[in-house]
């Protein structure tokens, strides 16, 4: 999928660009990172939840899946489990765990004394747990295509309009207590960078909590508990699949005053106008990408566009 778009999306093609949601899954422990090798082991810990079984995805950063060596810390997992794979593609190795209900502890060294990064998934609901368990490395395909803008979500309003002119103070969705920070890194916009070679995803961070967005009005007065503004026609909506269509409309405006921009000038001007503050500090990072596009940074990826015909 990513080497169809990137064909697609070319630096030098002209007149279009991808905009991709970097995901949401921040806050839910998905991702471990192991290092191990003869001399230093690894513990991989995880729960599956409910009565159902789950899969671990583990992928190495070599080609040789037999370079390691396992065993568990109490309740196993028959090795009929284990099911190892070669990417041609990429030239790594990874391997899945089927694994039942419950808690696990899994303990990994290497055989020989080079030492071997592992990167560790799960699907929510099930989650890591104990010192590997890190945030990092989780923005998927297709966000992780080489020339799509990648989107992660910053937090820029927590006000919504009620009935009776109350204005309403919203919390974080990752959040039950405390309020918003206006200004911060929304809690479930998925980190970078691209796994393999540590690729800057995501590319930016744009406004993604909370939108304003139309509401399905046959679910009056209210669906899931979502805030609804004072008509009942309006609900409140984020994620970054909010921050992403933001980004895309700032490239349409930029697309209207000059056609020919390619994509490589696209990425150029959005990295050159992106903002910079206390809750990005340095850029380009794992978190942020390579700023924030507030308004000053569309004011000012706009003047940076030159007129086209």
């Amino acid at each position: 999928m990513e080497r169809q778009l990137d064909a697609r999306f070319t630096p030098e093609r002209k007149g279009r660009a991808l905009c991709i949601a970097a995901g949401n899954d921040g806050k839910q422990a998905l991702h471990a990172r192991l290092q191990f090798s003869s001399t230093r082991s690894a513990l991989l810990k995880w729960t599956v939840a409910g009565n159902k079984g789950s899969v671990v995805s583990i992928f190495l950063d070599q080609a040789n899946a037999h370079s390691l060596a396992w065993g568990f810390i109490g309740r196993s997992i028959p090795k009929s489990s284990f099911k190892a794979n070669y990417n041609r593609i990429s030239k790594r190795s990874d391997f899945t765990i089927q694994s039942p209900p419950g808690t696990y502890v899994m303990k990994v060294m290497g055989k020989t004394a080079d030492v071997v990064t592992a990167d560790a998934y799960i699907p929510a609901p099930h989650r890591f747990s104990g010192d590997n368990a890190k945030a990092g490395s989780q923005v998927a395909t297709p966000g992780t295509s080489t020339q799509a803008i990648t989107v992660g979500s910053y937090d820029f309003n927590d006000q919504l309009l009620l009935s009776g002119n109350r204005v309403g103070t919203l919390r974080p969705s990752t959040s039950k207590r405390g309020p918003m920070i206006v200004g911060a890194l929304s809690g479930y916009s998925n980190p970078g960078p691209r796994r393999l070679d540590h690729l800057q995803k995501p590319d930016l961070t744009a406004p993604g909590q909370y939108h304003i967005a139309a509401a399905p009005l046959h679910r009056i007065p209210a669906d899931s508990g979502i805030p609804r503004e004072r008509s009942n026609r309006y609900r409140t909506f984020n994620g970054t699949s909010a921050a992403t269509p933001y980004c895309a409309g700032v490239i349409a405006l930029m697309l209207q005053k000059n056609p020919k921009l390619s994509v490589h000038e696209i990425k150029g001007i959005l990295q050159a106008s992106v903002s910079k503050d206390r809750f990005t500090g340095q850029t380009p990072n794992p978190q942020w990408g390579f700023g924030k596009l507030d308004l000053a940074a569309v004011q000012s990826a706009l003047s940076r566009t030159p007129n086209g015909k």
